[in-house]
């Protein structure tokens, strides 16, 4: 009963406003843990009043950055709009708005983090033990498992060689060390094939390597699949350069969410929200629907 009470006077605090967080939001939630802690409830027994938790919550972040760009930001925001609705159906507060450029591992690892997408690589070896895997976007790649993606080596139009291994002895521009589809995916397919990239130069993006082939900085890149098409549509230098080769297929790019929150509530509303969208919205955004890939399968890219 005392939990019941404290559940309801808190629900009365916010739900006719969801984004509402204030201090007797937060009042009432600390004293329903401590009414039940007075009157003997084992923790268990109040763990339901979670999502109420997450009504409250003030510093809440959230970010879709991976393959942010002003021509998608309009969109972006429309897909953010139905997470958000689907979120507050299941009691759940979120932001108002996606950070801007949110990524980055103190970004990933901040205890606020409701979603974000990163990148495999810091996944496994940086993220898995602080986060939580909440799903996988499909882009609905040919020739992929779904929510699986590829990197494409790339080079200027006008070269002449046709084979990877022509190049090994020339410039290899990727965009971070801790990028599985510009450096480790790469590295690992030309090591497989004997040989190594010798010249190489971070650039800071795709954008910049992919611009330095162009211009002559480099000879040869490595961007994702779905990174790539976005370039090919609204950046118009990619015209002079053509695909070489493809990497292997493995995960793509995960969905996290901070070790507190429920994974399975934030992918429900995920999935819902996808479902919700319109055609324009998701082609333009390249996203058929969230898929789970188990952890596991990230954890063991080698």
């Amino acid at each position: 009963m005392v939990l019941e009470k404290a559940s309801q006077r808190i629900k009365r605090v916010l739900w006719n406003d969801p984004d509402r967080s204030n201090g007797h939001a937060d009042a009432g939630y600390e004293m329903a843990i401590e009414s039940a802690k007075i009157n003997k409830f084992k923790f268990t027994e109040i763990k339901h009043l979670g999502n109420i938790k997450n009504i409250v919550k003030k510093n809440m972040i959230a970010s879709l950055s991976m393959y942010e760009r002003p021509e998608l930001e309009f969109y972006q925001n429309l897909y953010w709009l139905e997470i958000r609705n689907s979120l507050r159906k299941k009691n759940f507060t979120s932001p108002k708005q996606l950070t801007k450029k949110g990524f980055g591992l103190d970004f990933w690892k901040n205890p606020d983090l409701l979603l974000s997408q990163t990148c495999g690589l810091p996944f496994r070896k940086y993220l898995h033990k602080n986060v939580k895997l909440v799903g996988t976007p499909d882009y609905k790649i040919k020739g992929c498992l779904p929510g699986y993606y590829f990197s494409c080596f790339v080079v200027r139009k006008v070269e002449k060689r046709k084979k990877l291994f022509d190049y090994k002895d020339s410039i290899f521009a990727f965009n971070e060390k801790d990028s599985q589809s510009g450096y480790f995916a790469p590295m690992k397919h030309v090591n497989d094939q004997g040989f190594s990239f010798e010249n190489t130069f971070e650039t800071g993006s795709h954008y910049n390597s992919m611009k330095s082939v162009v211009d002559g900085l480099a000879d040869i890149t490595s961007i994702d699949i779905v990174a790539l098409g976005f370039m090919n549509k609204f950046d118009v230098f990619t015209k002079k350069l053509k695909v070489l080769e493809k990497t292997t297929p493995t995960p793509g790019l995960p969905y996290i969410t901070s070790s507190k929150f429920d994974s399975e509530i934030i992918f429900d509303a995920v999935y819902e929200a996808l479902n919700n969208l319109s055609a324009e919205v998701k082609n333009t955004l390249k996203i058929k629907q969230i898929v789970k890939i188990p952890k596991e399968k990230y954890l063991s890219i080698k």
